[in-house]
Formats: structure tokens, sequence, C-alpha cells
């Protein structure tokens, strides 16, 4: 689609069972995605946390301001970061602020694939970062 993606959670979810993502924004055509987290995303099992997949020229955002963000086992992130086959110019940006935390069970806290992409940490940090770009 045509537009921007913004979308806010402020309470409590958790996915029990494996695969797939608990908050997840996909953008095929034209604009921005932004996530602002001030809760808890619970991944358990083989499910990612929160994964956006962008589309060309965008500038994409998550901004986790309060909670704790988790993901899952085995393949699955705390936050995947990918874009559409074909696309370029992906831009993503993760803020994690003083009260918030990010973290997995595969101790994979960030994943991203050939975007140019930015880590602002101010809180809790837990697990590796592979960043494309």
């Amino acid at each position: 689609g045509v537009g921007n993606i913004s979308i806010s959670n402020s309470g409590s979810v958790t996915i029990v069972q494996g695969g797939g993502a608990v908050i997840n924004a996909q953008q095929t055509g034209t604009g921005d995605i932004s996530i602002t987290n001030t809760g808890d995303v619970i991944a358990q099992g083989e499910s990612t946390a929160i994964q956006l997949l962008a589309g060309s020229d965008s500038s994409n955002v998550v901004s986790l301001s309060d909670g704790t963000v988790q993901g899952g086992s085995g393949s699955s992130v705390g936050v995947f970061l990918g874009e559409i086959a074909g696309t370029s110019n992906v831009t993503y940006e993760v803020q994690i602020a003083e009260n918030a935390s990010l973290s997995a069970l595969s101790d994979v806290a960030v994943f991203a694939g050939n975007s140019n992409d930015t880590i602002d940490n101010s809180g809790t940090l837990i697990g590796s970062l592979g960043l494309g770009g």
C-alpha cells in the first residue's frame, strides 16, 4: 500500500505458540513505518517480538520508551528489520529509552537485512546485533 503505518502499544502482549511475530508491520508500497512501545511485548517459543518489512525510500523507527520487548528462542529475534524484495534506500532506527529493555531468548536482540541501521540505546540491550547496510 501507499502511506505511512503507525502502531502504538501501551499494554502487555504475549504470543505463546511459536512462529510469526507479536507485532508485524509490512509496507509493500511507499511510506514509513513507526512503532512506539511503552508496554511489554513478549514472544515465547520461536516467535519474533517486533518485525518490520519496509519498502523503498523509507525511514522507519522502532521507539521503545518503556517496558520489555523480548523475542523468542531458536531463530527468533527481539526486533527484525527487513525490506521487501527489490527495494532500496531503506533506513531503520531503533531507540531504546532509559526505562526500556530489549532482548531475545535466542540471544539475538536485533537482526537487519540490507538496510541502513542505527541503534540508539539508553536502556537495557541484551544480545547480539546483526545489522545490514
